[in-house]
């Protein structure tokens, strides 16, 4: 009986010095996305969603994020206390998946969250823009109105030409169409108002809605004491889908302080069969 007894004391502590060992990790809880978008203007959602790229989330007013959420990722949490969590949406820079940034002009969301071992915490998140008392819209393009605000740039041979659509539109009821052949050939137009922009780093972007089969330009067309220098920013390639880019022109508008602008786009079809469909044109910086 008391080797019996000796035997299960001898199991006791062989269990304990396991968990001694490898003691029984702590299990966090995790926070997700559920579903997201991105409000274009009050009460109008981007309806296709491709906007949003990731969504850098942060602890309290942290400076480094505790994670980044898309593509059904989720983050755990080992501190089991109740905090705010603050999500900051992000974009393709230029166009590039390998550039990704938190877009400035859109609002932090803030949300309690309340960690629970083990359990996933789902966020439905809309993005909002800054309201309009502290943003500008230089160029803000859609086709919904019968005057566009584009007109060609300089004396161009074999030129094709902008115009509305009903049937091919990124949102809304209209969008804006070009067509390119053997007598169409060259595209160039600036927006039809002057304007100044910010020259002290402050944020200035481009946002268009595109849909190509081939590829084009857009940039700045910037005027000083009689002088026009087209400064030509990004190409994008054709997409086979309706794409939005979001173009980074802060570097440009900063480095030529004291100048007008103009919005700049250019394509040449070279001859083909090709189309260029464009929506929802927005250059965009703080007043």
């Amino acid at each position: 009986m008391s080797n019996l007894r000796l035997l299960f004391i001898l199991l006791i502590i062989s269990n304990l010095g396991c968990n001694w060992i490898n003691p029984i990790e702590d299990v966090p809880a995790f926070i997700s996305i559920g579903q997201t978008a991105v409000n274009i203007e009050p009460g109008q959602l981007d309806i296709r969603n491709h906007s949003l790229k990731a969504i850098y989330t942060y602890r309290q007013e942290e400076p480094i994020p505790i994670g980044v959420l898309g593509n059904g990722s989720k983050i755990p949490l080992n501190d089991l206390k109740p905090l705010d969590l603050y999500f900051r949406g992000a974009i393709f820079e230029n166009g590039s998946s390998s550039l990704i940034k938190e877009y400035p002009f859109w609002q932090t969301i803030q949300r309690p969250s309340l960690p629970q071992k083990g359990k996933i915490e789902y966020y439905d998140l809309t993005f909002e823009y800054y309201p309009d008392s502290v943003l500008a819209y230089p160029v803000n393009e859609g086709f919904e109105g019968q005057s566009l605000q584009l007109e060609a740039f300089g004396a161009q041979a074999n030129p094709a030409v902008l115009i509305r659509t009903a049937f091919q539109q990124y949102q809304g009821g209209y969008g804006g169409f070009i067509q390119f052949d053997d007598g169409k050939i060259n595209y160039q137009a600036q927006s039809t108002n002057v304007f100044s922009l910010p020259s002290s780093g402050s944020p200035v972007w481009l946002e268009i809605a595109y849909k190509t089969t081939l590829a084009f330009q857009l940039g700045l067309v910037a005027e000083k004491n009689g002088n026009v220098t087209v400064l030509n920013q990004n190409t994008l390639i054709p997409k086979d889908q309706w794409n939005v880019a979001f173009l980074n022109f802060t570097p440009l508008s900063s480095a030529y302080s004291g100048y007008n602008f103009r919005l700049w786009i250019g394509a040449n079809g070279e001859g083909k069969q090709q189309e260029l469909l464009i929506d929802r044109i927005r250059l965009i910086h703080f007043k």
